[in-house]
């Protein structure tokens, strides 16, 4: 194999095919990205058996072939040339000479031939979805995920189609948080659920320049179509937990906060927080925030509230409900509660779009 590419192009389609590299891997093939020519093009390809990317980029073909190189030294290489032309020509034995303006690199490489090649998914399985509206919907969900190794199926995410909408869902054991959106383009009902981070992977992966990504699946793998790049992931199989069930129907309190004033009083209240530890006091049209460490100090802030309801005295883990403030860009938020040891509900106020449950502290 012999071709010319564009480094920055290069580099950025390393960059793509990274995602799929597991340096864990005892398999030293799957240590490396596969550097392909097809259709006139280089298709780089990477996969761990768990993720699989793959990715075409333009290039001059002198002579078509394949070679698998170690994906590490690839990309130090490629990322400390200079930003020119690389030609890279592959020898019967798959030594790789990678050379640049008046430099060259040989480097040992792998045949091609025993790489395998992602799952396909059916072209017609396919369904497009918003870039910004992905973006947002991982963005608002994915703090949610667990990263407790013995619950497999929590450190994935539950991605919904139901009644001509998208809901996504992510949960920990602590907190619950779900964005819904309308797409007409789910009419059927299904369900996957795909690892918490592949999904912050491929939102991380979308390119300005990309509107649209494109989602398809089938019993065991879910793959996304960014551009000229397409990700398949394995899915998790398990039932996802009833989450419907765990959100309250009814409160007793009810009250109207500005978002911003509410996050950073929680910041501040962290400063001499014990474990995060913050208790809140809801009474007539003020919140009180306190938090103290017997080794620092304590702190009272008191915000501005509209109430309806009940007042209430409950305790938080203050980084928890931060991490769901961070997402939100609305004026202002509704808190719905019922008593010190029931579920609390945050939302955008009159946007019901996005629920997030979070459970007091005991104290």
């Amino acid at each position: 194999m012999k071709i010319t590419v564009n480094q920055n192009e290069l580099q950025s389609a390393i960059n793509m095919t990274l995602k799929g590299v597991s340096n864990k891997n005892t398999i030293e093939i799957l240590k490396g990205i596969l550097f392909e020519t097809y259709e006139g093009k280089l298709m780089l390809t990477s996969n761990n058996l768990e993720i699989g990317v793959q990715t075409v980029i333009d290039a001059d073909i002198q002579r078509e072939g394949k070679v698998v190189i170690d994906a590490k030294i690839i990309s130090d290489i490629v990322r400390k040339l200079p930003s020119s032309d690389v030609c890279l020509d592959v020898d019967e034995t798959h030594i790789v000479k990678i050379s640049s303006t008046s430099l060259e690199f040989n480097i040992k490489g792998f045949s091609g031939e025993d790489f395998p090649i992602p799952v396909s998914i059916e072209e017609n399985y396919y369904k497009e979805i918003s870039s910004d509206i992905f973006k947002e919907m991982v963005r608002k969900t994915s703090f949610a995920v667990s990263l407790d190794e013995t619950k497999p199926l929590l450190m994935g995410e539950l991605i919904e189609f139901k009644n001509n909408s998208i809901n996504m869902v992510a949960i920990d054991g602590f907190r619950l948080a779900i964005k819904y959106i309308k797409d007409d383009n789910f009419v059927t009902d299904s369900k996957i659920i795909v690892p918490g981070k592949t999904l912050v992977d491929i939102s991380r992966m979308i390119p300005p320049s990309v509107d649209k990504i494109k989602l398809g699946f089938d019993e065991k793998h879910a793959s996304f179509i960014i551009g000229e790049t397409i990700l398949t992931t394995r899915l998790l199989e398990g039932e996802f937990i009833n989450y419907s069930q765990i959100i309250p129907k009814e409160f007793s309190t009810k009250l109207k906060i500005h978002t911003k004033d509410f996050l950073y009083a929680l910041d501040r209240a962290c400063l001499v927080a014990k474990n995060n530890l913050i208790k809140i006091d809801i009474s007539d049209d003020n919140l009180k925030i306190s938090s103290k460490n017997d080794e620092i100090g304590n702190l009272e802030e008191n915000i501005f509230i509209e109430l309806e309801g009940s007042n209430l005295e409950i305790a938080f883990n203050a980084k928890y409900f931060m991490d769901a403030l961070k997402t939100i860009d609305e004026e202002y938020i509704s808190l719905e509660l019922n008593t010190n040891v029931s579920p609390c509900i945050l939302k955008p106020y009159d946007d019901d779009s996005y629920t997030y449950l979070l459970l007091p502290v005991r104290i």
